[in-house]
């Protein structure tokens, strides 16, 4: 791919993810399902992820040509300006999303530490446990959830990379059961819904499209989403939808107290907010959606999303409405015996050496003799 090529995939690209995202945004505001609403958002991330693959593999849809009327020498002016742009634009980004995945490493590799400083139950406390949940509720994919020990101000939440793990207060032991009834069954959920690899999805595509202001507000939405669908969970197995709130409330204040004695920064308040007004009104809007004809509008508008390309490769030929075949994909297509278009049509007057050949030529000084 050239430079030219290079701009007119990234800014393409930022447009296709806010016309995603604003699908996504559309559904979510109209599906009254958290079930639905979260598997949206993960098609939403899913899909922006595959966009980048499609962009760098697949021909561009290209409808107009603004370039083509401009004179040669304007031309050659933009692709200069374009080749400075798009060096610049790409490299920003690469350099970004570095330092984005380098973030994300560091935070894994404490994530280790800390599941491997963590402390185990101990017998008295399995047995609490055991009161409260089943032993097949405490398995997931027939894998048996461990619990650790966290400290007060983390709160509890669940993790998972080879194995799942559910992070616990020591203080809810020494609590009501029917508070920990409520946390182990969100905390489950969690696991049980695929959240950690939702998750995942997610914070690549943040990694990938951390300029992106879009990308974090729906990262936001998403996560506040995915408690939504544990909230509806907790409620619905336990039955008690007050019961559920005192414990969803006594957990945030107890942890806030020790995020307050620990100067550490306290969880978003405003979300909890949402979650108890959400479960308040919850028997006041019943949800009446289907979750096949929901994403299937999803993916027909992302599939439409995926042919907006901004015209801005100026040596694009007016003669195709699609681009050449990237090399890379190209290459493995004529490995197979596929033969694809690798390069522009030709077409008179819009060749970049051309153009440099002739401005060189007019910039010679006339000789006398």
């Amino acid at each position: 791919m050239s430079t030219f090529q290079w701009l007119e995939f990234a800014a393409s690209y930022a447009v296709q993810v806010a016309l995603v995202i604003a699908t996504a945004a559309t559904l979510d505001c109209w599906c009254t399902s958290s079930d639905i609403k979260s598997r949206v958002w993960n098609a939403c991330f899913l899909s922006i992820l595959g966009l980048i693959f499609s962009g760098l593999l697949l021909p561009r849809l290209h409808l107009f040509h603004p370039w083509s009327k401009l004179h040669p020498t304007s031309l050659l002016a933009v692709a200069q300006v374009q080749s400075v742009l798009g060096t610049t634009i790409v490299a920003i980004w690469i350099l970004g999303s570095a330092v984005m995945v380098s973030r994300w490493i560091t935070r894994l590799v404490m994530m280790h530490r800390l599941l491997r400083k963590s402390v185990r139950l101990s017998a008295s406390q399995h047995h609490v446990l055991a009161q409260c949940a089943s032993a097949s509720e405490l398995t997931i994919s027939d894998r048996r959830v461990e619990f650790r020990i966290c400290p007060e101000s983390f709160g509890p939440f669940c993790y998972q990379m080879h194995r799942p793990f559910v992070f616990l207060p020591g203080s809810l032991f020494a609590g009501k059961a029917e508070h920990l009834s409520h946390v182990l069954c969100h905390e489950l959920t969690h696991l049980r819904t695929q959240h950690p690899m939702q998750l995942f999805c997610q914070k690549f595509a943040q990694c990938l499209l951390w300029f992106h202001p879009l990308m974090w507000i729906s990262s936001n939405r998403a996560s506040l989403v995915r408690e939504f669908v544990c909230d509806d969970a907790s409620v619905k197995h336990l039955g008690s939808t007050t019961a559920y709130l005192r414990a969803l409330i006594a957990t945030a204040e107890e942890t806030q107290k020790h995020q307050e004695e620990t100067l550490a920064i306290s969880r978003r308040n405003d979300d909890l907010m949402e979650r108890v007004r959400r479960l308040a009104q919850l028997n006041e809007h019943p949800t009446h959606c289907h979750r096949v004809p929901v994403i299937s509008v999803f993916m027909i508008c992302t599939l439409a999303c995926s042919q907006v390309w901004l015209p801005l490769d100026p040596l694009a030929s007016d003669r195709s409405i699609w681009s050449p075949w990237p090399t890379w994909s190209a290459d493995v297509l004529h490995e197979v015996n596929v033969s694809v278009r690798d390069y522009e049509i030709f077409q008179h007057g819009h060749q970049l050496h051309e153009w440099i050949e002739i401005t060189n030529k007019s910039r010679e000084p006339v000789r006398s003799w």
